[in-house]
């Protein structure tokens, strides 16, 4: 990939200047903008500066390096942008995003992919962060939604869309409505979309139609705009998403922001309050926003959760159980690195050393072996054990019978992805029910059938055990979660 610019631009000269110290000085950046977009997607346009990304940390010294080779620097927003300036031609330092959303991490430098930028081999800002970043920007005299619909037409089928989603988090509407026009401006272009992310999409949309959210004071519109919205958050009708607890920001960082980029707003501000407030007649009693809400927060899921790109479906509402969904079982297994799923992992672990010890007593009940070798100690005697009339009480092979028992608690603990929990509960809470009992099996065989009956110890069966009472606890918390959070409780819930 590479990008030239506008031919004969006489700032070209000043932003290769500037790259070439940047390469020299050893300081990790990146490079985005217009430069970026002409690289992933070919389009030329005309820029009015140079954007460079840069870790937060290394935002200081890259500023010192441009002021050493003749620009004008400074920290414009302490918590996003930093400027350089030489020659009436600017480059913008970029380490976050001016709602605070977008910081620069390690990610964007691990997936970024080389480039040749005006004669200089530089690295670009990956085409998910960029799409992550430019998401975002929607004022009035600036959208980026344009950008965005020309890096999914030159990349969608090369995007990580899992990771994409991942950096969206909770604000995955955001990008789902860049998805959605792109699919208005390119029709032909839609079908390029994978099919899973546009269901999940999808039933994600369904949920939340069926409540409230959680937190009914927040406009989220100050992360797409700084000033479209400041009138709901300053006249009390709602809070402000950027700011802590709910954002990153503090208030002297938003108040600096209106400050600088519009000094005189304040005296708008005034003039739009007055025309549009409007008193309530005292007869009409004020409606009450009706108080449904989800068990668990529709706007905040975890990062982890986001990461593997599928954990909300349908819980009560009679849809199909989209956690079957072999995209989504893939990426979970393989990749997930929830608490559930390592209790999933161990289970299948323990079940394989169950599995191993019966098949060795397996093949001895069936005539295979005629001896089990037994550790040294005093009464261990796996072939009084095993060879005893209670081993076959049932008509089949004890061994036979427990080898099945693990083999179930293999398949229950891979079946569905991280989410299973809530959209399929039935799973967590069969695979308990059938541990307890295998457990309260093998207590007995350990405390009652062995030391007393048969007056021997068999350490297969002691491995046995084991494995029946761990994969039992394994399986207490997802059972637990599936009894709260699922169908099978209540779905809905009055907002106190």
């Amino acid at each position: 990939m590479h990008a030239t610019g506008m031919p004969h631009d006489p700032a070209h000269g000043i932003y290769r200047s500037a790259l070439w110290a940047l390469r020299d000085c050893g300081v990790p950046f990146l490079v985005g903008g217009a430069f970026g977009l002409e690289s992933y997607s070919g389009i030329v346009r005309d820029t009015k500066d140079l954007d460079l990304f840069v870790r937060p940390s290394d935002s200081g010294r890259l500023l010192q390096v441009l002021a050493k080779a003749g620009f004008r620097t400074e920290v414009r927003f302490p918590h996003w942008l930093g400027k350089a300036r030489k020659h009436g031609q600017s480059i913008d330092v970029i380490f976050s995003s001016g709602n605070g959303l977008c910081t620069v991490d390690d990610d964007w430098f691990r997936y970024a992919l080389p480039s040749v930028v005006l004669g200089v081999d530089v690295s670009l800002t990956p085409a998910e962060e960029m799409i992550w970043s430019k998401a975002f920007i929607m004022e009035r005299n600036r959208y980026d939604g344009g950008d965005i619909a020309h890096i999914f037409r030159a990349r969608v089928s090369s995007l990580d869309w899992a990771r994409l989603l991942a950096r969206f988090n909770t604000h995955w509407r955001v990008l789902f409505s860049h998805v959605i026009l792109f699919g208005f401006i390119y029709p032909e272009q839609r079908l390029r979309i994978p099919d899973w992310f546009m269901r999940e999409m999808m039933r994600r949309m369904s949920q939340e139609m069926q409540c409230l959210p959680a937190d009914r004071r927040v406009c989220q519109g100050t992360l797409l705009s700084w000033s479209q919205y400041l009138v709901d958050v300053e006249r009390g009708d709602y809070e402000d998403a950027r700011i802590h607890p709910r954002g990153s920001l503090q208030h002297q960082d938003t108040q600096q922001m209106t400050a600088r980029l519009q000094p005189r707003r304040h005296v708008v501000r005034r003039n739009i309050t007055t025309m549009t407030q409007v008193k309530p007649r005292p007869h009409e009693p004020a409606e009450e926003t009706p108080a449904w809400v989800m068990p668990w927060n529709a706007e905040g899921l975890s990062n982890e959760a986001v990461r593997r790109s599928v954990e909300l479906s349908s819980m009560a509402f009679g849809e199909a159980p989209e956690a079957l969904d072999p995209e989504t079982v893939r990426q979970d297994l393989r990749t997930g690195r929830s608490s559930g799923l390592r209790r999933r992992r161990a289970i299948v672990g323990l079940s394989l050393v169950g599995l191993c010890s019966m098949g060795l007593v397996s093949l001895y009940q069936m005539g295979v072996l005629r001896h089990l070798p037994d550790p040294p100690a005093r009464r261990f005697h796996a072939d009084k054990v095993n060879a005893a009339f209670g081993r076959y009480q049932y008509g089949v092979p004890h061994g036979a019978l427990s080898m099945t028992a693990h083999a179930l608690n293999i398949l229950l603990a891979a079946v569905g992805g991280r989410a299973r929990a809530r959209v399929m509960p039935w799973v967590p809470v069969i695979a308990a029910g059938k541990a307890a009992a295998e457990a309260g099996m093998a207590a007995k065989t350990v405390l009652h059938q062995m030391p007393v009956v048969e007056q021997a110890w068999c350490s297969y069966h002691l491995m046995n055990a084991v494995a029946h009472v761990g994969t039992f606890f394994l399986t207490l918390p997802e059972a637990w979660e599936a009894l709260r959070h699922g169908p099978m409780s209540t779905s809905l819930r009055r907002h106190p």
